[in-house]
């Protein structure tokens, strides 16, 4: 499993700005859930949650279509 500080956030495919990652452990049930947003043009990955939900979101808005 790769870990959270092993992935850097690619810029926006969108607007080519710059995105970061917002992850929050709720503390209800100790889980985790995040996403990743563009700091300009507010575009965002889906919402992940579960143990590894920082780098399933990091991985997902990462993803790029000619990426295969």
């Amino acid at each position: 499993m790769q870990d959270i500080t092993e992935v850097k956030i690619k810029l926006c495919p969108f607007c080519g700005k710059t995105a970061e990652l917002h992850a929050v452990t709720v503390m209800t049930n100790g889980s985790k859930m995040a996403y990743v947003r563009c700091n300009s043009c507010s575009a965002q990955s889906g919402v992940f949650m579960g143990d590894t939900a920082d780098v399933d979101a990091a991985q997902a808005w990462n993803r790029r279509e000619c990426d295969g």
